[in-house]
């Protein structure tokens, strides 16, 4: 037969060497840790909670919170375009800032300048220190404070205001002076504190740069505290280890690091922060937004936060 002499060749396999099996998989590894880190430090979560409590005005009910905190400096999209963009889509009546908006590894006042100013457009912004800011004291804090009044913002600094609403209604907001370590902080806080009015059924709300300390706030009988500081834990693994690893101030394996926690009458929610602590990057603990809706509740189920996180 004239095609009897066409034979089909085998297809042989080419067998790749360990070396170059070894060099693939590596790249490979190296891409996945690359898009993790990358999603961990620039992609931010959204947390969303609700307050009802019956000690919410009737005027604030639906007043919506969104809390910044532990920037440190860093930047998401040209010129912050990206984060301004997303607190500008959820429609604050009101912006806490709870600390840290810079650090000595990121310290760019021109930055911060431009960022407080374009927040400011947004909603009325309230402020309390961090401890970075506390450490530098000395040299920078007061210029740090001042660019941020100049801009807009309301610096409770050991200080009490109060919102207050066309009928009448209003909500007290207190903040506290952060210093450079919580045995410091401590000693410090509790003469502050004892400072702020404490008028029975008025709605309390504290800025706080320190979760650790939630024992405090609730002996003092603040109803909703916003607190940062412990980044989230800064390396977390889901389900074995979903506190982290490491926060300042609580040490290893702590507690107060994310989401809301209740202690008497007082309810605590902690933010992830936003930008870098001492260890560079985060693992599985994205930078957080986050937004309290208060909620006027008559009933029983009083100061309650929900998380739903997108």
């Amino acid at each position: 037969m004239p095609f009897a002499r066409f034979r089909k060749k085998r297809l042989t396999k080419t067998r790749r060497s360990p070396a170059r099996y070894v060099a693939e998989l590596f790249f490979k590894l190296m891409g996945f840790l690359y898009f993790v880190c990358y999603r961990a430090n620039n992609a931010i979560d959204v947390s969303r909670f609700e307050y009802p409590s019956a000690k919410v005005p009737p005027s604030f009910d639906g007043f919506r919170i969104v809390q910044v905190s532990d920037l440190h400096g860093k930047v998401f999209g040209r010129d912050n375009a990206k984060l301004l963009d997303l607190i500008e889509r959820e429609k604050p009546d009101l912006i806490v800032v709870t600390g840290d908006v810079v650090d000595e590894r990121n310290f760019r006042l021109d930055q911060l300048r431009d960022f407080a100013e374009r927040l400011v457009q947004i909603a009325p912004v309230f402020y309390v220190a961090g401890n970075h800011e506390a450490d530098f004291y000395s040299q920078y804090f007061y210029e740090i404070v001042s660019i941020l009044r100049k801009a807009g913002f309301t610096t409770l600094l050991a200080r009490e205001t109060r919102i207050t609403r066309k009928n009448g209604d209003a909500i007290m907001v207190a903040g506290t002076v952060d210093v450079k370590t919580s045995q410091e902080f401590a000693k410090f806080a509790e003469p502050q504190f004892k400072k702020f009015s404490r008028n029975e059924g008025e709605f309390r709300l504290l800025l706080s740069h320190r979760p650790e300390f939630l024992t405090l706030y609730s002996k003092y009988g603040f109803d909703l505290v916003f607190s940062g500081h412990a980044h989230g834990g800064q390396i977390c693994v889901p389900w074995f280890m979903p506190n982290g690893l490491n926060a300042p101030g609580q040490g290893w394996f702590p507690k107060y690091t994310r989401g809301a926690h209740k202690l008497g009458e007082t309810t605590m929610i902690v933010s992830r922060g936003l930008g870098p602590s001492v260890i560079p990057t985060r693992l599985f603990n994205r930078p957080e937004l986050v937004v309290c809706v208060l909620k006027r509740d008559a009933g029983q189920n009083r100061g309650m936060a929900n998380e739903n996180q997108v």
